[in-house]
């Protein structure tokens, strides 16, 4: 395995050096914070009538006007060909783009922490 070349990274990088270990054992690593890629809230339509979608970590997510249940895709919203995912949610708020946006986060970073270590 190579070393990172600094400048593959994306300009919103954050470096942290966290330090392990004691002595000579003591050893320094850094990771990379990268925010999560996004894209939309986008205003759609389709043979089933108008929806917004919007991309957060690569979950798409579909909330059609008129209806409580968001389905949830793999891909990007500008993709037909998204994978169908085995999970809905509901919103019982008013349809618009910032409702789907922050709930959206919100249901990836639960989803997400089910699978860091405790």
């Amino acid at each position: 395995m190579g070393l990172l070349d600094p400048s593959e990274l994306p300009a919103d990088a954050v470096a942290e050096t966290v330090t392990f270990g004691r002595g000579k054992s003591r050893k320094s690593f850094t990771f990379y914070r990268v925010p999560m890629p996004c894209q939309g809230p986008a205003l759609r339509r389709d043979s089933s009538g108008r929806y917004l979608a919007y991309m957060y970590a690569h979950f798409v997510f579909h909330w059609y006007e008129g209806e409580s249940a968001v389905r949830i895709f793999h891909g990007d919203i500008d993709h037909p060909n998204n994978w169908t995912l085995p999970w809905t949610f509901n919103i019982e708020r008013e349809w618009a783009r910032e409702v789907l946006a922050e709930r959206a986060r919100q249901w990836t970073k639960e989803h997400l922490a089910r699978f860091s270590k405790k």
